[in-house]
């Protein structure tokens, strides 16, 4: 009954048009920064970041059509873009270093979790030969598709990993110096201007750094240079650029979050 509701839902959602579930997403991944912060402190967002980089990295996988874009876009662009807004309130109340340590946990993170994933695809699956005599097949039926649904998600990720990990450290250290620097410069005013500079070079280096990498060079069948340009690369910035300027506002909220 549980997995018939949920599927009742899902099928529900999918004839919704993808933006209402897009901007479901944006409120619903931002709030959550907010609230994070406010009842965890920089630890739960040192958990936030982990936890967005390994869903991100999934939802990537997934291509869905926009009314606003000409070609399908992958996924993942929101619960990324939100890891920056995370970052930054940590650079924000924490400095520099806290950040960076931010980083450093998820990048590690996200390495356990393709590890360990790796390794729960390497044991052999249930089939119907490997079951002793007088077991019911009925009752092993759902099994037997699972491995496959597993290596469908996670087999790309050794060429995904690489190509996120490589963009992750590079982007969100960028961003982080950029939004450091900014903050020395203007003496901790300008608060909006430094999240906006800072997120949006990141974004757009994060973009061209993993789509480059997880959709060219280390793909087995690249997409076309022109999509990968224009669809991959600019047409998700554009979305990614839009997100920097929600991070002002969250930004100057997150003093009236921060735990006391």
């Amino acid at each position: 009954m549980g997995n018939t509701f949920f599927i009742d839902i899902v099928a529900y959602l999918e004839t919704i048009d993808p933006l209402f579930i897009l901007l479901a997403e944006i409120i619903l991944s931002y709030v959550m920064v907010l609230l994070i912060f406010k009842y965890f402190g920089k630890e739960g967002l040192y958990t936030y970041i982990t936890m967005a980089i390994i869903i991100a990295n999934i939802q990537v996988l997934k291509l869905v059509p926009f009314s606003f874009f000409s070609n399908p876009i992958p996924l993942g662009t929101v619960v990324f873009v939100s890891t920056y807004l995370a970052t930054e309130i940590i650079n924000e109340h924490y400095g520099k270093q806290a950040a960076i340590l931010a980083i450093k946990l998820s990048f590690l993170g996200y390495l356990c979790f393709v590890i360990l994933m790796t390794l729960t695809l390497s044991f052999s699956p249930i089939t119907v030969e490997k079951l002793k005599a007088g077991e019911d097949i009925k009752d092993y039926i759902w099994a037997f598709s699972i491995q496959d649904h597993l290596k469908a998600l996670f087999m790309p990720a050794p060429s995904i990993l690489l190509s996120s990990l490589l963009a992750f450290a590079s982007s969100q250290l960028i961003n982080i110096l950029i939004f450091s620097k900014l903050l020395i410069l203007f003496k901790n005013k300008f608060l909006w201007f430094r999240g906006i500079i800072s997120s949006s070079i990141g974004t757009l280096l994060d973009n061209i750094v993993f789509s480059f990498c997880a959709f060219w060079f280390l793909a087995k069948e690249p997409v076309a240079l022109s999509i990968l340009i224009f669809s991959y690369i600019l047409g998700v910035f554009w979305l990614r650029l839009g997100l920097s300027f929600i991070d002002m506002p969250m930004l100057y909220l997150s003093y009236k979050f921060k735990p006391k």
